[in-house]
């Protein structure tokens, strides 16, 4: 039987915007199609196994807790490269994305600056719910979810994750299996478009195909991603 592994990074510190449920997300959709799932959650002062990881999930949490995060995982920096370059798949949501780069304003947090990106502070706080357009391995769709953050974080030459429908501007960035955004709430239950594509993304990675992966009876997803695309779009 295939097995996915999924180490899901600090949630007793990462916890602000409900990450479990991009969790359990990822786990039911394997699990429905009768691929095996193990989770393992690391704790505060503990280090991932990135070697037994096929998704690695960096959630948000309050700059003190993002700092402690980042302090702990940079004793693996070069391990946290490798796993990017090596075409792994990680998912940072939230706070977990700006920590992928740098602070250059800040004295107080060092970004594990594992991706060529700067985060700068902001006079305005961008607070609200949004809807973007993605398209990625050839599917296009919408995804919605909730941003509440200070900071504007420049990409520099990645390719935006999608593109912003209900305000100017690009979001997150999708950089080989890399995907990473500021939206949550939790992300993926809204967007099961978004979490199959993860999931391809690891099999392949780990099988060399996609394989079996059955179409799954997403009408009441569907109905809710386009239930708050109308209501989000008409604020």
């Amino acid at each position: 039987m295939r097995e996915i592994s999924i180490t899901h990074l600090y949630p007793d510190l990462l916890n602000l915007y409900g990450d479990k449920g991009n969790i359990s997300v990822l786990q039911k959709r394997l699990l429905w199609r009768g691929i095996a799932v193990n989770v393992n959650e690391v704790s505060e002062g503990n280090l991932p196994d990135l070697d037994n990881t096929d998704i690695l999930v960096l959630g948000g949490g309050a700059q003190k807790e993002q700092k402690i995060v980042c302090d702990t995982l940079l004793k693996i920096k070069d391990e946290l490269t490798e796993f990017i370059e090596d075409n792994k798949v990680l998912l940072a949501l939230c706070g977990g994305f700006p920590m992928l780069g740098k602070y250059p304003e800040q004295e107080n947090i060092t970004g594990l600056d594992v991706l060529n990106i700067e985060t700068h502070l902001t006079d305005e706080r961008t607070i609200g719910n949004a809807v973007a357009e993605c398209d990625i391995d050839g599917e296009k769709f919408n995804i919605v979810g909730f941003e509440n953050h200070t900071e504007k974080t420049d990409i520099k030459g990645f390719t935006p994750l999608a593109k912003m429908i209900s305000r100017n501007g690009n979001e997150g960035i999708i950089y080989k299996n890399v995907f990473a955004s500021y939206l949550h709430g939790p992300l993926l239950p809204k967007n099961p478009k978004l979490a199959d594509i993860i999931l391809k993304r690891a099999l392949i990675k780990k099988y060399g195909e996609i394989g079996e992966f059955a179409n799954l009876s997403d009408e009441l997803e569907t109905k809710t991603n386009q239930t708050l695309q109308t209501r989000f779009l008409n604020l």
